[in-house]
């Protein structure tokens, strides 16, 4: 079942990563044929594999792994059909630099065992192995733009002094300057604090292991310990790479008398675990948690943290340029003045990123509900929706509202 999860997985990044391409989202089509690739890997040798040594003549073993092995190739050969092609376009890189790293990551796939890991891995520009040394002093220089467009959520000097620098500029990292390897990102939920970190990973090009409570936790004594150990080893191996941990506070709550002895040894190897990943030699892992409730952490766990990052809702130009951005998409294709998009800012003050996002969907809807009312879609003649107008934003403003305040 689990394999069949991952498939699934697969299924959705190839198609996010098809309707990014044919509105020419080429970067974000390229992430997407990444993260299908990653999981296509994962299932095969993680999942797949063990049962193909447990059942060797098993017919449908063997049909899904050549099925995996089919869906690899395709994904690395549109990988690379857009890296020629100009998926960087628009970045401070040149294209040659961008192919580069590319095939790098592509000579390097597949020579690492995650098979101890409890959750997918997530890979980025640079192979599921992680850079070479060349990539490591040079990275792709979209991870510089990556810095910019969160401008409005974080303080890009803070990320980039605390993830971005210390892989491009190992040599100056050392002694008390070490990298801060553990981060702790909180706020409220919906400002994208995951998104953020599968952001950073992409654009920095290192490989990005998702740690979920839910593949962790395990009824089998010892086992959840063990799942937490083998993914931090997988990541040492995967130097330099990062490790994150979604909603860190359901994995390591704060202790109290009435804990049972099962998560208590959990916790205990947690941070076990955080603090030898600071002292491997020549192994660079950041450890990267999100949380919404930092105040039902274990304060032992907050301690292991070097740093402690808000991100909070967009601000004023950030969700400026949020409809801004809806209003360019192919679908959308509408125009409103500079005046109309200052007053949706002003009335999605408090608006989280999930939000905003829901509100744009609401209105794009409004076209089509006129056509549904109208019983236009009932002909047979072609019908073309109209493009959206400032009422429509509006309006669903208004009807969507923010969770935080409603209480959604």
């Amino acid at each position: 079942m689990e394999a069949l999860a991952e498939l699934q997985r697969v299924l959705e990044h190839a198609a996010c990563a098809l309707a990014c391409q044919d509105e020419g989202r080429m970067q974000e089509a390229m992430q997407g044929y990444f993260l299908a690739r990653s999981h296509v890997r994962y299932a095969a040798e993680a999942l797949l594999g063990p049962l193909q040594e447990q059942f060797p003549e098993h017919p449908g073993l063997s049909a899904a792994a050549a099925t995996c092995s089919l869906l690899d190739d395709t994904f690395g050969e549109a990988i690379e059909r857009l890296s020629r092609s100009g998926a960087f376009a628009g970045t401070d890189s040149s294209d040659a630099d961008a192919t580069a790293v590319l095939e790098a990551g592509r000579d390097r796939a597949g020579g690492a065992g995650l098979r101890g890991v409890g959750a997918g891995l997530l890979e980025a520009h640079g192979g599921s192995v992680g850079p070479t040394q060349e990539s490591r002093q040079h990275p792709p220089a979209p991870a510089l733009s990556f810095l910019r467009e969160v401008a409005g959520s974080l303080d890009a000097v803070e990320l980039r002094e605390a993830v971005l620098l210390p892989m491009r500029y190992p040599q100056l990292f050392t002694g008390i300057r070490r990298p801060q390897c553990n981060l702790l990102l909180w706020g409220a939920p919906g400002t994208g604090k995951t998104m953020l970190v599968e952001s950073l990973a992409a654009e920095a090009g290192t490989p990005l292991l998702c740690l979920a409570p839910s593949a962790v936790l395990s009824k089998w004594a010892g086992e959840s310990e063990k799942l937490v150990r083998s993914a931090f080893e997988a990541a040492a191996a995967a130097s330099p790479a990062i490790l994150f941990i979604d909603e860190v506070d359901a994995l390591a709550p704060a202790r109290s008398s009435g804990d049972d002895l099962s998560a208590r040894r959990l916790l205990t190897e947690l941070l076990v675990q955080m603090s030898a990943a600071t002292q491997r030699p020549n192994s660079l892992v950041f450890v990267l948690a999100a949380t919404n409730r930092p105040q039902d952490c274990d304060p032992a766990l907050l301690r292991r943290f070097d740093r402690k990052v808000e991100v909070p809702a967009p601000d004023c130009t950030a969700r400026a340029a949020f409809f801004r951005a809806t209003l360019r998409r192919p679908e959308i294709a509408s125009h409103l003045s500079d005046e109309e998009v200052q007053q949706l800012v002003a009335a999605t003050s408090g608006f989280t990123g999930s939000d905003l996002a829901v509100a744009c969907r609401h209105a794009a809807m409004a076209p089509l509900k006129e056509l549904v009312a109208s019983g236009a879609l009932q002909q047979q003649a072609p019908v073309e929706l109209r493009t959206l107008t400032y009422a429509d934003f509006s309006e669903a403003v208004q009807t969507t509202g923010a969770a935080s305040s409603s209480g959604k």
